[in-house]
């Protein structure tokens, strides 16, 4: 993945490249569920009068793929093809792509496939955080909800595929996963493992389940992950990482191994000597790309037979390269623009018809038909990608989705108040029922807009 500043640089240098006649396109892949697979065209056009050669396709993701290769007649559209692999991800997303040309000074271009990604969990991040795990005591036990309102009998059918240091079952209401640490789980940070289940949604079937885990073994270091701060080119960026071992016992280092960063490791003994410690001595070298720094040390402990990988994050920038308080910089942009409101989290639960009023140019369309309206008018949706009606037989539910489609927000863009009518076409004429509002934001976080209420249908 390009860093930002990777990215910058890479900017600015095509800025002094001569002028490119190829006209890249982002594709615009829509909504879609996680885990779809759908084929999104990136629109090329040549505006010179020569052909372009375009090939050597790659994808940021390796379930993501591109065509290889494609000639752009002058003055003429061509359409390189992609084919995207959705995974957990929620709200926003871009898949990016990069690929050769011949053009002179324009070898490597690249363009995105812009998703939305609604999740059909209710969690739209479901994670089992097992927190900090000391090995030698008593091993914990997670359990984990799930529901969706996607299906009205939501049911987890089966696990295919766990972490090996997991034993996982679902209990026996169908909706709840149990997941037990077994002895034989490995030393360290555990961050995005998968617990991967399937499901019964019918826009989805299969979800996953993040495991977040800090195992303690005996010999653990000072902190993981363990952070460089911010450093600079040019300059020596050396740490010492300090292991010790929780029982007091010494213990010999083995090979040591840095994945994904540039540099030196070794080991010397602790100053002063005290037994049971260790010193990791880590030098990052100029060779390792400006931008985020995120690796890890493996270190192989031979008496205890185990590897320990301790991760290692910070930042590098060339020596002057301006640095800002993104924090102040938002701070004062909150201040400027007013604030995001939630809608949710700052407002109390309203009914149907009477959420947010507030002053509009012009009434929503009437939607033809005799089944139940539902009006709603909402202030500040600029986190609101859109919403979803939700009904049940009985006001204790369960509530299940009816809208196919999201319905999408209306004045994010402006910051005019958004105003909607909604007709239920789908209700038995003389049947209670009961609706609700929800919100799916920009994040794929979802929300209750209002309050249940109780309709019978005409």
């Amino acid at each position: 993945m390009l860093s930002i500043l990777g990215l910058a640089a890479s900017l600015a240098a095509a800025s002094a490249a001569p002028k490119s006649h190829l006209v890249i396109s982002q594709c615009d892949g829509g909504e879609r569920s996680q885990f779809e697979v759908f084929e999104c065209p990136v629109k090329l056009h040549n505006t010179g009068n020569k052909p372009i050669v375009v090939s050597k396709g790659e994808a940021q993701f390796e379930s993501d793929s591109i065509d290889n290769g494609i000639v752009v007649k002058p003055g003429s559209t061509a359409y390189l093809n992609t084919r995207v692999r959705v995974l957990d991800e929620f709200g926003y997303t871009l898949h990016r792509f990069r690929f050769s040309t011949d053009e002179p000074g324009q070898e490597m271009r690249g363009s995105n496939v812009k998703v939305f990604v609604v999740p059909t969990l209710d969690q739209h991040k479901p994670v089992l955080d097992f927190g900090v795990v000391p090995l030698d005591k008593p091993l914990p036990t997670r359990e984990l909800e799930l529901s969706s309102r996607d299906s009205a009998d939501f049911k987890i059918l089966g696990v295919m595929s766990k972490p090996d240091y997991l034993d996982v079952s679902i209990s026996g209401d169908g909706r709840t996963i149990k997941a037990r640490v077994l002895p034989t789980a490995p030393w360290g940070v555990l961050e995005r493992e998968k617990i991967k289940l399937s499901i019964n949604a019918p826009r989805q079937k299969e979800a996953w389940v993040t495991v977040d885990a800090n195992f303690l073994g005996d010999v653990v270091p000072d902190a993981n992950p363990y952070s460089f701060g911010l450093m600079r080119t040019g300059t020596r960026n050396e740490f010492l990482v300090r292991l010790s071992s929780r029982g007091g016992k010494s213990f010999r280092v083995g090979k040591l191994e840095l994945d994904g960063i540039e540099g030196t490791v070794s080991a010397e003994p602790c100053v002063p000597a005290v037994q049971g410690c260790s010193l990791l001595r880590i030098v990052v070298s100029d060779a390792q790309p400006t931008g985020r720094v995120f690796g890890r040390v493996i270190v192989e402990l031979p008496d205890s037979a185990r590897k320990l990988p301790v991760q290692l994050v910070g930042m590098l920038l060339p020596p002057d390269y301006p640095v800002h308080d993104m924090n102040k910089e938002m701070e004062s942009s909150n201040a400027a623009e007013g604030g995001a409101t939630p809608v949710a989290p700052a407002q109390p639960a309203v009914r149907v018809g009477d959420a947010l009023r507030a002053a509009v140019t012009q009434e929503p369309a009437m939607p033809p038909g005799k089944g139940p309206l539902l009006r709603w008018s909402v202030a500040n949706e600029k986190p609101i990608y859109g919403y979803m009606i939700y009904r049940a037989d009985r006001e204790e539910g369960p509530y299940v989705r009816i809208n196919e489609s999201i319905i999408r927000t209306e004045g994010a863009a402006s910051g005019a108040v958004g105003k909607y009518a909604w007709r239920d076409d789908s209700a038995t004429a003389g049947k209670t029922y009961w609706y609700s509002i929800g919100t799916i934001r920009n994040d794929g976080s979802r929300e209750d807009l209002t309050t249940k209420q109780k309709v019978v249908a005409k």
